[in-house]
Formats: structure tokens, C-alpha cells, sequence
């Protein structure tokens, strides 16, 4: 695909995700959906990005997943790499590069075994 094709279609859909009615509703959805799925409960490791404001809301899950004691981490860029540190509470973020929310505290993640892993896309 041309490039321009794909900043088109992501910007046609940021347009129409930002219209979504009844998000709180769809959110929850999705929420269950998640938490049900087999593979995400029988996995230690959760990888997860910290949702912006137009995105499906991650913050329920990523307590949700913390309350349950398992491990939780977020993406950082750091140069142009994605590395993921485990985080401890919903709090341990800050806005880092691209207005995106990163952790500011804990150890990278060395083992991906037993991990499931939970990313944002605006269209497929």
C-alpha cells in the first residue's frame, strides 16, 4: 500500500472512532471480552499500551490485571525501539514520546514466555 493510502485511511478512521456513540458501553464490551478470553487468563504477562483519549480504554483492564497480581507492561520508545518495563500501578506512567503514555518506573521485560499481548489499531 502507498504510504499516503495508509495516513488516509488511519486518518478517516481517528475521525470516525472519535464519533463512536455509547463508547462507555462498547468499552465494557470489549473489557469482558478480554478477560474472558482463555489465553489472556492462563497468561503471567500481560502487555498492554496505556490508551489515549479516542482509543478503547485500557485502564480498567490494566487494574483489573494488576489486581489479580499479574504482570503488567507497558511500551516505551527508546530510540526507535519498543522496549516494555513492568509496572506496579496504574500511576507509574507519564507522557513520553508521540504524547503517548510510558513507564517511568520498573524493570524491562527479558522473557516474553507466557505472555499475551493487547495493541491499539485503527483499522485492519
Amino acid at each position: 500500500m502507498i504510504n499516503g493510502n495508509k495516513q488516509l485511511l488511519r486518518k478517516n478512521y481517528k475521525i470516525i472512532r472519535s464519533n463512536i456513540v455509547d463508547r462507555y458501553k462498547k468499552d465494557q464490551t470489549i473489557f469482558e471480552q478480554i478477560i474472558n478470553n482463555t489465553f489472556v487468563k492462563e497468561s503471567k504477562l500481560i502487555l498492554i499500551y496505556f490508551s489515549n483519549q479516542d482509543e478503547v480504554d485500557t485502564k480498567e483492564l490494566i487494574n483489573f490485571f494488576l489486581s489479580l497480581h499479574k504482570l503488567v507492561a507497558l511500551p516505551k520508545v527508546i530510540g526507535k525501539e519498543i522496549v516494555f518495563y513492568y509496572i506496579n500501578s496504574i500511576n507509574d506512567v507519564k507522557t513520553g514520546k508521540f504524547g503517548i503514555k510510558e513507564p517511568i518506573t520498573g524493570s524491562k521485560v527479558l522473557d516474553y514466555s507466557d505472555s499475551v499481548c493487547i495493541v491499539p489499531g485503527i483499522c485492519f
